[in-house]
């Protein structure tokens, strides 16, 4: 029996991705029926949903590209804070990867609340529940240059204890999405007080040779600085520890083992309390 990979679609990050790769058709025989769900709510923003299909391991190797066929067009997606409940409508979008989310701008989110994930295809449902926590601010972001020369960001907060934070990153002209900064989760519980974080770019599961961690001279970084729920924090901590410094493209057989907080598919569904920041990288003299 084949074993099924979850494609956190998120986390594949390729140069050049076209849109109409969306439709591009996958082989039916590698398909999975086993549901992904990644979503999340900022404070103050509106929820953003993305629902893919799992991937049996194919006996050919695969184009990465092709496996945006696994993206779900046809979910019916609901979030509900407890009183009203709002139906999620999917799109194209240039803003997020993959570039085909579910959304509504009927709704925010509001820091205490909680919020209820429902997703039903082909028969399946799947649900979540999250809390948006209260943000937190950075104390001071700025670029120190190191003695090799090169420029890195480093940002300071105070951890509280209780609370969970998380750093994800891009650069400016990048299309798609924050991605999660490397070694940039933490929690108050261990390591509570003034805190010091090495920013870089926001990394997923590409080439090594492809990847930088750092931001280049005249590139401006873009910052998301979350608190988050504990669970969602795990779901992170965790998924660090599987790509690790490696950044192959593969697919670790581990991933079925990521914690979740959604029943009845993979994935996670996230409340976060969001401070964005954005800094320039100076030209060199």
């Amino acid at each position: 029996m084949r074993r099924v990979l979850i494609i956190l679609l998120t986390a594949v990050v390729m140069s050049a991705c076209e849109v109409a790769d969306l439709i591009r058709p996958v082989d039916p025989a590698i398909r999975s029926d086993e549901l992904v769900v990644e979503g999340w709510i900022d404070e103050g923003g509106y929820p953003i949903v993305s629902v893919t299909t799992t991937l049996q391991r194919p006996d050919e190797p695969q184009e990465v590209r092709g496996l945006l066929a696994l993206v779900v067009r046809d979910a019916a997606v609901f979030v509900s804070d407890g009183t009203t409940t709002w139906p999620l409508q999917g799109s194209l979008t240039g803003d997020f990867f993959p570039p085909y989310v579910y959304t509504t701008t009927q709704m925010k989110g509001e820091a205490g609340k909680s919020y209820t994930l429902t997703v039903h295809y082909a028969g399946k449902v799947a649900t979540a529940t999250t809390t948006i926590p209260e943000k937190s601010e950075l104390d001071t972001l700025e670029v120190v240059e190191t003695d090799d020369g090169v420029p890195r960001v480093y940002a300071s907060f105070t951890a509280l204890e209780g609370r969970c934070y998380g750093f994800f990153s891009k650069e400016k002209s990048e299309s798609f999405g924050y991605l999660p900064v490397f070694l940039g989760m933490v929690d108050g519980n261990a390591a509570s007080g003034p805190q010091t974080v090495a920013v870089t770019r926001g990394s997923g599961l590409t080439s090594i040779k492809d990847y930088k961690p750092g931001y280049q001279p005249g590139e401006t970084a873009c910052i998301r600085f979350c608190t988050m729920p504990r669970e969602i924090y795990q779901f992170w901590s965790d998924f660090q520890s599987l790509t690790g410094i490696s950044y192959i493209m593969t697919f670790p057989s581990s991933f079925d083992n990521l914690p979740s907080n959604v029943e009845g598919a993979y994935g996670y569904w996230a409340g976060y309390g969001t401070s964005l920041y954005e800094i320039s990288i100076p030209e060199k003299e």
